[in-house]
């Protein structure tokens, strides 16, 4: 059983990354794990292993008692600093 599920765990990341990649889940996102279960047909436990994987690979973010988000792209954190250092020029002019 414990291989089968690293092997579904395996699966749900896959198909989570191709989520986050297209922007089905955008950067930001908070994630619904009872939705994703029904979604991917599984238990909790197969989904929390996989969102454990993403965590680690810096795609998803999580806080104890809040849950899991989606991280924010390299490319908005960028868009997002040179937004500010517009906003701020145009302050400071």
């Amino acid at each position: 059983m414990f291989v089968r599920t690293r092997g579904m765990a395996a699966e749900i990341g896959a198909r989570l990354r191709v989520m986050i990649d297209e922007g089905e889940l955008p950067s930001g996102a908070r994630i619904d794990e009872k939705e994703l279960c029904v979604t991917f047909d599984v238990s909790k436990t197969p989904l929390r292993e996989a969102l454990k994987v993403l965590v680690s690979e810096g795609l998803v973010t999580h806080r104890q008692y809040i849950g899991y988000r989606v991280a924010p792209s390299q490319r908005n954190v960028r868009t997002a600093a040179w937004t500010r250092d517009e906003l701020l020029a145009v302050r400071d002019q």
